[in-house]
């Protein structure tokens, strides 16, 4: 069996049986969290604009008819939990009801053939009319292959009209659904030639070879099988609508939102597949798409995933968290050398590093001289230890390290913001003295951690939520950080180590290096333009997070521009198209309307393998207010 760990789900060579096992409900009620009525998701086009790895097409699979049917069989026939969990997620969206699937779920995908028909030479016209066709047949193939997989003759099979598409259905062969099979299968041979040819023939030829445009989606009600009293809803889900070109996209969404239209229609997609003004004016009045809004948002559903809106961010990051969970675990257990010794989760992995006394005496030093340094009144000291200490004793933290650490960033904001106090410092009146104007919190213990890492060396990336943190609502990118540490804890089985965990150190340099792996492996268009990016806005956010008040706690990951002078992104296509494909595979997340210090702020926010690579913080909040010209310069002065 493949390392689920190594490999896409969607991607397993195996029986739905098997791709059902790796499931996890969770990860897909994560993308549909924000539509609470199945009904809008089949009634309407749906738009589905992701990255890489977050799990379109094994959605897209999932709600496939074969698939669902398997599931309904071994729900049933097995009690095991993931059959059921995974069951009550497809009743939820719709998909069964009393134990019968009761929409039929084909998948297409855009990737190979089509845009080659807008590079033939005929007319804009005649090149979406054979667009359109191919994409009516392969989704009529698609249907039959979906019946033939769940065990259903396509002779059992006969196809409803919708409403508007009576004539039609009888002009494409009738209701006989093997007909329409035979009429796909022509129409796509045809087609397929043309793509293969140097010369292709007259447009008129070509239109007579395929006896007009093949446009089924315009026909097709609902499918009734034979000895089933529920007739069958069609849903077709394009994949890779982003292979196919921008004109392309619009004709078929065109086509998609026609009222002729019945049937549930899904398109998935890359982010690169936008304009640029949506990805990254994206939430503004600017980002509007030219076509009339209203009418947009009547007819078609936009779902962006891993692109939240301010105030939702956080509860999707612990939504990620439940799961990546439940992804990893699902996992784990098809690892053999674990999964006899009862290893299933990485939920205990240490959090809090063991330090060298090297790392102790340097903690022990940072804070002495914050106290030098600072001069505060002995009785401010001893009140910022005490809040520190009595702190790092609740949580668990270590007093040798993380404690003088927090003093000091303590000491240095104290005396930031009651100066007039260094005026009485050798004074023993306490009324001359300000009170003690800070606290000891979980963004100080972060801040103390980062700060830590890079004058000391203390690891502090480590524990499974930071792992799932670092994915950035990623699950490929999650599985890929969090590999390293599964394949230590397998190594250690085989070994026969009865120690089944990791310590803090080797969760950090195992995240460092794959973190650092990943950014090195970028290979998508404009990857060197983005490493760029990443590490110069990695610079300005480490310097910031090195401050010894730590200004912004845990550190800043992630850079703000005030909006207004972010809109002059559109104006520098170089770095438009940077920031297209750096967002489009989770280099880093835009933030519009963030609103700090009386702005409104757009903030680029790196990812969690950069995060991981350059020892940031996994926190969010934190960014270091930037003006517009250093991001463009980085991209049109070539800076390294």
């Amino acid at each position: 069996m493949p390392n689920p760990f190594q490999q896409r789900a969607s991607e397993y060579q195996r029986g739905e049986a098997e791709f059902l096992a790796t499931l996890a409900p969770s990860l897909f009620r994560l993308t549909l969290h924000q539509y609470d009525d199945p009904e809008e998701l089949l009634a309407k086009t749906v738009v589905l604009t992701a990255p890489p790895g977050t799990g379109k097409t094994t959605l897209a699979r999932f709600f496939q008819f074969s698939t669902l049917t398997r599931l309904v069989e071994q729900a049933h026939r097995t009690n095991d939990r993931v059959y059921e969990d995974l069951a009550d997620f497809a009743q939820e969206r719709g998909f069964i009801r009393d134990d019968k699937v009761v929409v039929c779920g084909a998948r297409i995908s855009l990737e190979r053939d089509y845009r080659e028909l807008s590079q033939i030479g005929y007319s804009e016209h005649r090149a979406h009319e054979l667009l359109l066709s191919l994409v009516g047949a392969r989704a009529v193939r698609a249907w039959k292959q979906a019946f033939v997989d769940a065990g259903i003759a396509p002779e059992d099979v006969t196809v409803e009209p919708s409403e508007f598409g009576a004539a039609r259905l009888d002009h494409l062969g009738g209701p006989a659904f093997e007909e329409l099979v035979r009429r796909a299968a022509e129409v796509e041979n045809v087609i397929y030639r043309l793509t293969a040819t140097f010369i292709p023939p007259p447009e008129e030829g070509i239109l007579q070879a395929l006896g007009g445009p093949f446009l089924p989606l315009l026909a097709i009600g609902q499918f009734r099988i034979r000895g089933r009293a529920e007739p069958l809803r069609p849903l077709l889900m394009i994949d890779d609508a982003h292979w196919i070109d921008r004109d392309q996209r619009r004709v078929l969404a065109d086509h998609l939102t026609l009222r002729e239209i019945s049937m549930a229609r899904w398109l998935l997609q890359r982010v690169e597949a936008l304009e640029p003004q949506q990805i990254l004016l994206w939430n503004q009045t600017e980002a509007a798409p030219t076509d009339n809004n209203l009418q947009r948002a009547r007819n078609i559903v936009d779902i962006r995933v891993a692109q939240a809106t301010e105030d939702k961010r956080g509860a999707v990051r612990r939504q990620f968290r439940k799961a990546a969970a439940e992804v990893a675990s699902r996992y784990m257990v098809q690892l053999q050398d674990l999964a006899r010794d009862g290893v299933r989760s990485l939920a205990g992995l240490p959090e809090e590093a063991e330090p060298t006394r090297k790392q102790q005496d340097f903690s022990a030093s940072v804070m002495d001289r914050a106290i030098r340094e600072v001069a505060l009144p002995n009785s401010q000291v001893e009140e910022i230890k005490q809040l520190v200490y009595s702190y790092v004793g609740k949580q668990d933290l270590d007093i040798r390290t993380i404690a003088p650490g927090m003093i000091a960033i303590l000491l240095y904001r104290q005396a930031h913001r009651s100066p007039q106090t260094l005026l009485f410092a050798d004074t023993e009146d306490e009324s001359m003295i300000d009170p003690v104007r800070v606290e000891a919190d979980a963004d100080v213990a972060a801040g103390a951690k980062v700060q830590l890492f890079h004058g000391a060396g203390l690891p502090y990336l480590a524990g499974f939520d930071t792992v799932a943190d670092l994915g950035t609502e990623n699950v490929e990118t999650f599985l890929r950080l969090i590999w390293p540490l599964v394949s230590l804890l397998e190594t250690k089985a085989i070994r026969g180590d009865t120690t089944l965990t990791l310590t803090v150190k080797q969760q950090h340099e195992a995240l460092q290096r794959e973190g650092e792996r990943i950014v090195k492996e970028w290979s998508f268009p404009h990857a060197l333009t983005v490493r760029r990016i990443v590490k110069r806005l990695a610079e300005i956010c480490l310097q910031r997070s090195m401050e010894k008040s730590a200004p912004l706690g845990g550190g800043a990951n992630g850079i703000g521009i005030e909006q207004s002078a972010f809109a002059r992104v559109l104006e520098h296509p170089k770095l438009v198209e940077a920031l297209r494909f750096g967002i489009g595979y989770n280099a880093f997340i835009l933030i519009s309307g963030r609103r700090a210090k009386g702005k409104v702020w757009t903030v680029l926010e790196l990812s969690g393998p950069v995060i991981a690579a350059y020892g940031l913080t996994t926190r969010r909040g934190g960014f270091v207010p930037t003006p517009f010209d250093v991001l463009r310069e980085v991209v049109e002065g070539g800076q390294s």
